[in-house]
């Protein structure tokens, strides 16, 4: 493949200094090794990992384990400058909302998936992508396609030992995955365990709201619910039956959730910036019904410099998973300091040192009465 020169974010960085930045850093240097990833495939790495390219949900996971590695940024904007760290910036190709087609025009669609053009931009030595063994035959194409190795890797809350394990040895960053495993260890699994011995009758139900007007859903089981189910909060949608379901969503009515009548109703995070789903709900009547609602149990999901929970569903919902726990379950979890977990996430997986009045200020992003968003100012 005949190398171009790096097509860079102008959102995000200064080309010269990332350009500058991206020669001065070197590669990190390994042996010949072969590994056996998450779709149980052989793969012969490079013995330098200078430059990756992940795919989709696996972007925020490589920045955490190798941001001077990682090739791609999918966001941008004054508000991710300020929850992350340079170095998820600088040296960096835009990709996804951060394309710089993209930012021209907004209205354009996004890819999805490792494009061409991407591959072309970044010059990258491998490849990563989300799955598990169903993956294992479009890896394999993928690889042959791009003449790249390429890595799949299992982003299941309950596969990030294996995950972090094999994403240190791939990047040679054995000590950095040793760490975001500790913060699992201290954190995740011990919410997990003690949700656990929570008695059926007493788990906290929730709605799952997302679209223009909040109707959107995902039932449980679902991917995008994921950190939902890991401490054993409870869907009012137990399977997507009750649900109008298209391609893309799972569609309800305000009848049909004031009828199963959630403790809580949390956002997800598409169109926050915006509060498109919270817009949409206050403007219609029907929703004084839902008593979560009504009684100002309604709570947006935080999303800087990543969605703490979903889109993309990937390393970034640790921290949501933490912070859920201590919203739905707050006698439980009373003596968690919060602010603590999330100093020490932003440390460990965002490379950022948070000052507590960042601290504040990112928590600050959930609570739907504060509507001028003082975060953002």
């Amino acid at each position: 493949m005949k190398k171009k020169t790096m097509i860079m974010n102008p959102c995000c960085f200064s080309l010269a200094v990332g350009t500058a930045l991206m020669l001065a850093a070197p590669g990190m240097l390994c042996a010949d090794r072969i590994v056996t990833d998450m779709a149980g495939r052989k793969v012969v790495l490079p013995d330098e990992v200078k430059r990756v390219l992940p795919v989709g949900h696996c972007i925020p996971l490589s920045l955490a384990i190798g941001p001077e590695q990682t090739g791609v940024i999918n966001r941008c904007g004054p508000d991710f400058d300020r929850f992350s760290p340079a170095v998820f910036r600088e040296g960096k190709v835009g990709i996804g909302s951060a394309l710089p087609e993209h930012l021209k025009d907004p209205s354009l669609p996004q890819s999805k998936g490792i494009q061409p053009l991407d591959v072309e931009r970044v010059q990258p030595d491998l490849l990563f992508m989300e799955g598990d063994a169903q993956r294992a035959e479009r890896a394999d194409e993928l690889q042959k396609k791009y003449n790249i190795p390429v890595i799949v890797i299992d982003q299941s809350m309950d596969k990030y030992q294996q995950a972090f394990a094999l994403l240190g040895q791939v990047f040679c960053q054995e000590e950095q995955a040793a760490k975001m495993y500790a913060y699992v260890q201290k954190y995740l699994i011990p919410i997990r365990e003690k949700t656990a011995a929570i008695p059926e009758n007493e788990r906290v139900t929730y709605y799952y709201a997302h679209g223009g007007q909040g109707l959107n859903t995902d039932p449980a089981g679902n991917n995008h619910v994921q950190p939902f189910d890991y401490i054993h909060a409870v869907n009012i949608f137990q399977n997507a039956f009750p649900l109008k379901t298209d391609e893309k969503a799972n569609d309800t009515t305000i009848a049909e959730i004031a009828r199963l009548n959630p403790k809580f109703i949390l956002l997800a995070t598409m169109g926050a910036e915006q509060m498109s789903t919270w817009k949409g709900m206050i403007a219609d009547q029907e929703w004084e019904n839902v008593t979560a609602f009504k009684e100002g149990r309604v709570y947006q999901i935080p999303w800087l410099p990543f969605s703490w929970m979903d889109r993309p569903p990937g390393s970034n919902r640790i921290l949501g998973t933490v912070w859920l726990a201590k919203l739905l379950y707050p006698e439980q979890f009373e003596s968690l300091s919060l602010e603590k977990a999330v100093q020490e996430y932003f440390e460990v997986f965002f490379h950022k040192t948070l000052s507590d009045t960042e601290v504040k200020a990112v928590l600050s992003l959930s609570d739907l009465k504060k509507p001028n968003r003082p975060a953002l100012q």
